[in-house]
């Protein structure tokens, strides 16, 4: 129960970043932006792939 703070912490921070790539890839996929011909966009939805993957794959214990 030492470290149950910075288990705490980690654990939201590692949560919040894995929202933030599953939103980046889910707005970047989103049919309305396919009209659009900025390559940022695939650039995105590929930022989003990997982070959403490799947070999510993340283990922490307490």
């Amino acid at each position: 129960m030492k470290y149950m703070l910075t288990y705490d912490l980690l654990e939201s921070a590692r949560n919040t970043q894995e929202w933030f790539g599953a939103t980046a890839r889910a707005m970047a996929s989103y049919p309305a932006f396919a009209l659009s011909l900025n390559p940022a966009l695939p650039l995105i939805a590929a930022w989003g792939e990997v982070t959403e993957r490799s947070f999510g794959r993340m283990i922490s214990k307490p």
